[in-house]
């Protein structure tokens, strides 16, 4: 039985041009690549899902093409060194994941390596995944390395909290700020990958996907791939709510009513009837964040003050609270307890 590749690694950028909105990068990337001016350190910041590592790749795959046209940037992707880089196997592109290996010696290690002459292309490319997570003297250890490279060695620093890289690292790095994708994005993107994998998905179970990845390409594309499995018809927004245990907005809604206007039993009531029905509790908590979100601005717009200080203070209360129900050992009972005094607090 041939190994099952997940929708994501499938339909991972392969070309600038499948760089879903980041033009701005894609296109400096792409000038600098045809006109010879690629600079030896890069810094690519930006939440996750939304291509750094995509457009790193893209970035070596290009510089060591052997089939790429001279007024052009978009790799072959077909000449041995693409080959390999999309395989994984390239001895010419190396990844290192600063989360698991974040200390001094693996850096002490990359610096007596990066003298080697790259093996098949005219350059060797570091890519430093999660690049915040390197200890400080990792960081002061890299420095020297990133100020005189070797002439045959590109860095990429990749990561999702760039004010934990010291200032030092971005100013020898050209930083590029990779932007949340908008739902319309996502949307379409995947809208082409169903309709590749020949998958019927409902247009409001796709807005749901979209909505729910909050900008993160990949969290989207994942979604959708456990969805797949229910595609013996049409996946429709039901089913997508079921899978993804996410609340139907009608009963959220009925939630916060009770919460804002101090019901606070007939809101246990309610959290434990959507609950019972499968929601998981980080996405109840963030449905009401949304919906308070929504009534704030309708509140404003109207001039109640009175109703917007309320909305405020609830929706402060639930942004703390998604914090937390991640790490709590009994999350239940803190979303219980927080609905409870939202409720008698009016």
């Amino acid at each position: 039985m041939p190994e099952y590749q997940s929708l994501y690694r499938k339909y991972r950028s392969q070309t600038f041009a499948d760089l879903v909105g980041q033009d701005a990068a894609s296109r400096a990337l792409q000038g600098a690549i045809i006109g010879g001016r690629v600079s030896h350190a890069y810094l690519f910041s930006g939440s996750r899902g939304t291509g750094k590592t995509s457009a790193a790749r893209l970035l070596a795959k290009a510089l060591n093409c052997s089939g790429r046209a001279r007024d052009s940037a978009e790799p072959c992707n077909k000449c041995q060194s693409c080959v390999e880089m999309t395989a994984g196997s390239a001895l010419d592109l190396i990844e290192i994941d600063a989360a698991s290996n974040r200390g001094i010696d693996e850096i002490r290690d990359l610096r007596e390596k990066v003298n080697l002459a790259p093996a098949l292309g005219p350059f060797k490319i570091y890519i430093i995944d999660e690049a915040h997570m390197l200890t400080e003297p990792a960081f002061n250890a890299l420095l020297k390395t990133l100020e005189e490279p070797p002439a045959h060695v590109v860095f990429v620093l990749c990561t999702t909290d760039a004010q934990k890289i010291p200032l030092t690292v971005i100013g020898r790095c050209q930083q590029f700020v990779f932007r949340r994708h908008s739902e319309e994005q996502i949307v379409s993107r995947l809208t082409h990958i169903a309709s590749t994998e020949k998958v019927s998905v409902d247009p409001e179970a796709m807005q749901l996907i979209a909505r729910t990845a909050q900008g993160s390409m990949r969290d989207a594309v994942g979604l959708l791939d456990q969805l797949v499995p229910l595609a013996s018809g049409p996946i429709s927004l039901e089913g997508a709510r079921s899978l993804l245990g996410i609340a139907d907005p009608r009963l959220l809604d009925e939630l916060l009513d009770h919460v804002l206007e101090g019901r606070a039993a007939e809101a246990l009531d309610e959290l434990n009837h959507i609950y019972a029905a499968g929601a998981e509790l980080r996405q109840v908590v963030r449905g009401l964040m949304e919906g308070c979100r929504d009534r704030l601005v309708a509140a404003l717009s109207r001039h109640d003050q009175a109703g917007a200080r309320r909305l405020s203070a609830v929706l402060d209360a639930l942004l703390h609270l998604d914090g937390e129900v991640r790490r709590h050992a009994e999350p239940r009972f803190l979303v219980e307890a927080t609905l409870a005094r939202l409720a008698v607090e009016v």
